[in-house]
């Protein structure tokens, strides 16, 4: 989304939370979220209106900022927010790529979806309440497996769960240009020409600097070619190399 879109949409939603108690904001991903956070705070529009984000899961990623009126809006989770459940036979297995192109093949855009959850036996999803019942209708197949789609309470939802492969990385340093090389197979060199270009993200945000240093928690996305959790430290190699261990989103 363009910044200028974006920004728009912030003032759009504040004004009409100021009319009619409540607004909010489609799912924003977590670098549009931080954007949004920084412009809300530059022009003080936390003093006008309350302000909270919510995905429906706990710890979701895709969230919805919420404009509330001070003095009287009440903000319902219900009204703003559908889950929905996809089941399907146990012999089948349902990926997230699999849910987010049946999604996309029926014309339901990316925003209109938070996150998708595909580690429980039968996934789940959450989307904007004016959506789904259009998804109910329109999607009885996912690649090749029959499911039936029905809502369920916002609050069984539960915890996103992160699903990542684990792998450990040897590094001879906790510098991002390091890191993007070991972890991506590339040249430092490379690395270090993709954040001039600002290709590297860290914590959803565009990477400046060469030197920056990593920490366990951080996660790092080379666009194009997948994003990476940083787990924990696992020590250091007789050669004093580090022992990282990260985890692949897949």
């Amino acid at each position: 989304m363009d910044d200028k879109i974006l920004t728009n949409q912030i003032e759009d939603k504040i004004k009409k939370a100021e009319k009619n108690g409540v607004s909010a904001t489609k799912f924003l991903t977590p670098t549009q979220l931080i954007e949004a956070k920084s412009f809300i705070s530059y022009k003080k529009y936390d003093k006008k209106v309350d302000i909270k984000e919510d995905g429906g899961y706990i710890k979701a990623e895709r969230k919805r900022l919420i404009f509330i009126n001070k003095d009287w809006g009440v903000f319902d989770r219900n009204s703003l927010f559908t889950s929905l459940l996809i089941e399907h036979r146990k012999q089948a297995s349902i990926g997230h790529r699999d849910i987010l192109g049946a999604l996309m093949n029926i014309g339901i855009e990316r925003n209109t979806i938070g996150d998708i959850e595909t580690k429980n036996f039968q996934p789940t999803l959450v989307c904007l309440p004016e959506v789904s019942q259009y998804i109910l209708d329109n999607i009885k197949k996912i690649g090749n497996v029959g499911v039936v789609i029905r809502a369920i309470n916002i609050n069984e939802l539960g915890t996103r769960i992160e699903d990542l492969k684990e792998e450990l990385v040897i590094t001879s340093s906790m510098r991002i240009d390091c890191l993007v090389a070991e972890i991506y197979n590339i040249s430092r060199n490379q690395a270090s020409s993709m954040i001039l270009q600002g290709k590297i993200i860290n914590n959803h945000k565009t990477v400046t600097k060469q030197d920056d240093i990593i920490k366990d928690g951080d996660i790092i996305t080379l666009r194009r070619s997948g994003k990476v959790k940083i787990i924990s430290l696992e020590g250091t190699t007789k050669k004093d190399r580090i022992k990282l261990k990260i985890g692949r989103y897949i």
